[in-house]
Parts: C-alpha cells; structure tokens; sequence
C-alpha cells in the first residue's frame, strides 16, 4: 500500500507511505491519492483532512523518477505533460475540495510535495523540514514547477516567492525561513521525552 487512508472522529489522515523513497509519488501512488480525494469530497462525515508523509525524513520529494521492474513509466516530456487533475499528487490545484487540509511536513517537502503543501490551507512543520523546488538545479522547468511558482505567488510575499525556485546556491528553505513567508503556519516541536 502506497498510501494509506483512515477516516476516524470526522478527521480523514492521508499518509504517504513510501518512506523507502522518502514518499516520492510513482503512478500507483498518484492514482491512488486522486481516488481518495474523490472519495473525500463525496463524504459527508469529515470536517478535516490531514497529509503527511510517513517516517521522519520526507513529507514527499516530488514525482519517483525511478521505473520499478516491470511497471509502466511516462518519460521525458511525456511525463511531465501526463495530465495531472488537481495538479501534483491530485491536491496541488485542487479546486473542488470544500474541506481543509492540514499538511503535517516532516522533513523534505521538496518539487511535487512542496506544490503538495502549497495546495493545503494549513502547514504544521517541524523545524527539520525544509521546502523548495529544485528542478532548475538540473536544468528542467516541468510544467508542474510552473504550476508550484503559480501557487507560490498567490501564498508568498512577492520578494519571496521565487527564492525556492531561484537556480543559484541552495533552493531549499528550512521552515524557519519559510513561516516569515507564510508558509508553513506553525513550527512545532516534538514533546519532550517521558
């Protein structure tokens, strides 16, 4: 299971569970997320979604560039023109999801699984996450990063907005970066030990 999906207390959680490949979205993943969502937006019982990545080093890193044996892959342009309802992992430009979305970012939130965390009304990070877009560090402008700049500046201070796309030094933010550009809403802590 690529994904896994529970619906409990009017709360649906939504988990990459990919952690191998630091929650990289792959096609079955992918079809899996524009599933629940339709399934999501049909119930009538959940006041509240949250998405997260599963273990403590990535929310998700983007599209899973990587063909596993014997399953089918887009290559090339081919991949990034695939048509892609709601944007990135279905949840990036979504437009028909009247509930809120609450992304949990632990770690990387990085190419696809920033424009994940863009697409949510609410981010809740942990002060090891950090976010960007990393696409021109190799020389690609896909159209999914375009889709990512688009909604960035719709949630980002213009003078800000670019820096996790610009091509020189580092295009990553960490969170602390991040929230002076209202993005995330909220550092937290983990609790202390018992």
């Amino acid at each position: 299971m690529t994904v896994r999906y529970e619906v409990a207390d009017h709360v649906a959680r939504v988990t990459l569970a990919r952690p191998e490949v630091m929650n990289a979205i792959d096609l079955a993943t992918e079809a899996e997320l524009q599933r629940i969502w339709s399934d999501v937006e049909q119930r009538r019982d959940v006041r509240v979604i949250v998405l997260t990545g599963d273990g403590e080093r990535a929310f998700c890193v983007g599209a899973d560039m990587k063909k596993p044996a014997g399953s089918p892959t887009l290559k090339g342009v081919d991949y990034w023109a695939a048509a892609r309802p709601g944007g990135f992992g279905g949840i990036a430009l979504r437009e028909t999801l009247n509930i809120p979305v609450v992304a949990r970012v632990n770690g990387y939130a990085l190419g696809g699984g920033f424009e994940m965390v863009l697409g949510c009304d609410i981010v809740v990070a942990c002060d090891e996450a950090s976010f960007g877009l990393p696409e021109p560090l190799v020389s690609s402008m896909p159209i999914a990063m375009r889709c990512g700049i688009c909604r960035g500046s719709n949630v980002m201070p213009p003078s800000s907005g670019m820096r996790p796309t610009s091509g020189s030094g580092n295009p990553k933010l960490a969170s602390s970066q991040a929230t002076t550009m209202s993005q995330p809403s909220t550092i937290s802590k983990p609790p202390p030990s018992a």
